[in-house]
């Protein structure tokens, strides 16, 4: 309101590291911190737990199923035995189920460009 540039680039600076990612994004829309916004969103892709459904009532259910969306461009590269058939017995046109945690290589993966598309950012 009164335009005190350098104090709120002191209390963004302050605030960058050490805050819960859905808190970040929540202080980032209300606040217009534009540039935690594609930073944010790409950590709550990449993380092994999924948008909890605290966090979706939190986020909104639109936002929380756009990182869903976003989440689920991932691919396992890996074929598994899935847990549901013997793949061993019968040919199921290579589609099997896996169920698990996520794979761990998707906290390396760069989800930049979905996370634009889908927040049309």
């Amino acid at each position: 309101m009164w335009e005190f540039g350098g104090l709120r680039e002191s209390a963004i600076d302050n605030l960058d590291s050490g805050l819960d990612p859905i808190d970040k994004f929540l202080l980032a829309q209300r606040y217009d911190v534009t540039e935690w916004i594609v930073p944010t969103l790409l950590k709550l892709a990449q993380r092994p737990e999924p948008i909890s459904i605290e966090e979706g009532r939190r986020l909104g259910w639109e936002t929380a199923l756009k990182i869903a969306s976003v989440r689920e461009k991932f691919r396992m590269k890996s074929r598994v035995l899935c847990n549901y058939c013997d793949s061993r017995r019968r040919d199921n046109g290579g589609k099997h189920l896996i169920v698990g945690d996520r794979d761990p290589e998707a906290e390396e993966l760069d989800f930049t460009s979905e996370i634009r598309a889908a927040f049309e950012l």
